[in-house]
Parts: structure tokens; sequence; C-alpha cells
């Protein structure tokens, strides 16, 4: 009686173990997946140097974005790789990626660096492929150019919220398609404010900021 008791005891064991080791290798899968978002999470917010794997991670997956046509949300992608390092290659698709999502301005401006880059490096085919990219390019991407009428010590212009450098004024800077915000403030002045649409293969767009009016001292 013992020992016919026994068998069932021993088949339940031997149907049992086969699911337990397929739940460990899931659980096992699923621990490596966790591992890696929690590795790329804290590599972002640390500021540190990624590893290369992780930029690996990012542009593959932003490569099988952009094979499926899916650039709007490979360019996240190619964006944290781009932080995690300058590669060339990251660089090249990003700007196809911005290209695709009408982000002309900012593609140009990345396949005119590559160019730059591959040509210091003496990667020929490399700079022609990008310097054709940025040069078919270039007379769709618009550009503005900010003046001054009459400039007042300690002028500060802005757009969208961002300082424009000194050496931007009066000259043209390619921008992407959107809404801009102008804005000219100086001590003891009245502040200058325009909005202005900005459309791809407008050409050049000009604004004039006059002369910004003292305020009356007290």
């Amino acid at each position: 009686m013992g020992r016919g008791d026994n068998r069932p005891r021993r088949a339940t064991l031997s149907i049992a173990a086969p699911q337990l080791l397929f739940g460990v290798r899931c659980a096992v899968v699923r621990l490596a997946w966790l591992l890696l978002v929690v590795a790329l999470l804290a590599v972002s917010s640390s500021g540190r140097a990624d590893p290369p794997d992780a930029r690996t991670t990012l542009f593959t997956a932003a490569r099988k974005l952009m094979s499926a046509k899916n650039y709007k949300d490979a360019c996240p992608l190619l964006e944290k790789a781009l932080e995690l390092g300058t590669g060339v290659g990251i660089q090249f698709n990003l700007a196809e990626c911005y290209e695709n999502t009408d982000r002309l301005a900012s593609a140009w401006r990345l396949y005119t660096r590559v160019a730059t880059q591959t040509a210091a490096a003496g990667e020929s085919k490399r700079e022609k492929l990008a310097r054709a990219r940025a040069d078919d390019l270039e007379p769709r991407v618009s550009k503005l150019r900010v003046v001054l009428v009459k400039p007042v010590a300690g002028v500060v212009v802005t757009r969208n919220g961002e300082v424009v450098a000194s050496g931007d004024i009066g000259r043209y800077v390619a921008l992407d398609a959107g809404e801009y915000v102008i804005a000219a403030a100086a001590p003891r002045h009245a502040s200058f404010k325009m909005t202005l649409s900005v459309s791809n293969g407008r050409g050049n767009f000009d604004v004039e900021i006059p002369a910004l009016v003292a305020e009356p001292i007290a």
C-alpha cells in the first residue's frame, strides 16, 4: 500500500517540474528587461557617460521605427541616443527623422554638421551624401532675421523665451516651422513683443524691433 501511495506523488512532481522551469525562465526574462530599463533610466538621470550598449539599444529601436515609417516615435529615441554620444550615424539618422517630421531647419543643421565631421575624418562618401541632403533641403528651410532699429543699453532679445545670442541679431537664422514669440526688454524701457508664424519653404522672414520707449523717471 505504501508503494502504491508513492507513485502518484512521483507522477505529479514530474509534470510540475517543467512548469516550474518555464516559470523561472519567464521570470528571468522579465527581470532582464526590467534591469535594462532601470539601467537606462538611472544613466539618464545621473548625467554620467552612458555605456555604448545603451546607445545601441536606443539606436536599434529607432531604426526599426523608421523602417516602419514611424518617425514621430523614432526621433525622441535618437535624441536620447545623441545625448549619450555624438556618433555620426546617430546624427545622420536623426537628421533624416527630422526631415520626415517637417523639422527642416533642424535636419539641415544636422546634415551640415555630419558633412563637416566626415570631411574632417576623410570619409568622402559619407560627406557627399550628407552634403547632398543638406543642399537639397536648404531651399525649403525658412530663416528669420531680427533687427534692432535702435539698440539700447541692456537690451535682451528672446525667441520663445530663449535669449537670442548677440551674434544672431541682424543675421538670418534657420528655424523649424511653427509659432514664435519675439520679445525685447531693457531696463527702464517699455518692452516689445510680437508673434510670428514661420512656414517651411517661405524663404526669409524679417522682424524689426522698434526703438524701445524709455519709461519716465518717477
